[in-house]
């Protein structure tokens, strides 16, 4: 996938997280399957909800895009567990003569070239910048030992990193709001006013 051309790339800083929001809204209709994540399931494992990566990431948190890729690569586990350490392991498919293993195949096709992709949006330094945390989402393959970079945990940690404000989840602001009570701040509307609005997305 085609990122920008030399000279115009951007560093990994808060800054440039504008163009870099639009730049990946814009090719949303592109990336359309691999950005729906996965937020919500019920109590045995069935996804009840989904948001966007590139519209709605502030509802993502970092464990829900890991969660996704540590299932893509092989390795079962049920958000909102507990994340492990990585780098993590690719475990082997036979996309060749099995097809539960050739969607996965085009799963981590679809992650590698949105990682392609973020390479070729940042300058060397700001993606030198993002490797630094290269433990969260590398994959090293289970047989020929070659490493794997999910894009869609690249993703998250740049937006995170330009923009911090987004750590905060608007369904977790809801909540905050919805139980909120007079009583809570000496009956005085204005306090609580005061709180609501603090509680504001600062995007």
């Amino acid at each position: 996938m085609k990122g920008l051309p030399d000279g115009t790339r951007y560093n990994l800083s808060k800054a440039n997280a504008t163009n870099l929001n639009q730049f990946f809204k814009m090719r949303q209709a592109t990336l359309r399957k691999c950005i729906q994540i996965p937020i919500t399931y019920t109590a045995d494992g069935p996804v009840t909800e989904r948001a966007n990566l590139t519209t709605q990431h502030f509802n993502i948190s970092l464990a829900d895009v890991q969660c996704l890729a540590l299932i893509c690569f092989g390795t079962e586990v049920l958000a909102p567990a507990a994340i492990p350490a990585g780098p993590y392991t690719a475990q082997d498919i036979n996309p060749e003569n099995n097809n539960n293993d050739k969607m996965t195949f085009y799963d981590q096709v679809d992650g590698s070239v949105l990682a392609k992709l973020i390479e070729n949006v940042l300058t060397a330094s700001g993606y030198q910048d993002l490797l630094l945390q290269q433990d969260s989402f590398s994959f090293v393959d289970a047989s020929s030992h070659e490493i794997h970079y999910d894009g869609l945990t690249m993703s998250k940690i740049l937006l995170l990193q330009i923009d911090p404000c987004i750590i905060i989840g608007m369904g977790s602001i809801k909540a905050q709001l919805e139980t909120m009570k007079m009583h809570n701040f000496g009956n005085d509307a204005r306090k609580m006013l005061t709180k609501m609005q603090s509680k504001q997305l600062c995007t």
